[in-house]
């Protein structure tokens, strides 16, 4: 299992942040607003604008940290990009720098897409990338050594 290699310099001087009040924010170009910068959401800022201007995946296909029921309990996916039918077509999961991509974030990614039904899933830290199919009945993942194409 290799991980993918996602450049995000080819979008780092793309995202924006500011200070305010002694806070650094990031600017959401999805959800258009000034979220307070956390480790977890410089991850998933570089995703979303590395589909957005590198792979050329739609904003209006995109969808970010939305709440969803899983087992009586409120859960919110970090991404979902659509296909072009509104279909989920690849479930990301987005961690810390420092948080390692281990089998507890597989799993995590897995049990969120019993419900989700993306056909991929991508579990990044910004430093190793994981993109992979999940079989639902074994539930075992299949990894892809690159990501699939719209």
């Amino acid at each position: 299992m290799e991980p993918l290699h996602l450049n995000f310099d080819s979008v780092r001087h793309l995202i924006k942040s500011r200070k305010k009040a002694e806070k650094t924010e990031i600017w959401d170009i999805l959800r258009k607003k000034w979220i307070s910068l956390q480790p977890e959401e410089l991850v998933r800022q570089h995703i979303i604008h590395l589909f957005i201007f590198e792979y050329g995946f739609s904003k209006n296909l995109i969808s970010v940290e939305k709440e969803f029921i899983i087992n009586q309990k409120r859960k919110r996916f970090d991404i979902v990009i659509y296909d072009k039918t509104s279909k989920p077509y690849i479930l990301i999961e987005c961690k810390a720098f420092t948080v390692d991509i281990t089998q507890e974030v597989f799993d995590q990614i897995g049990v969120y897409n019993l419900v989700i039904q993306a056909p991929f899933l991508l579990a990044t830290n910004g430093i190793l990338s994981y993109c992979f199919c999940q079989n639902h009945h074994s539930g075992k993942f299949t990894f892809l050594s690159s990501l699939p194409e719209l």
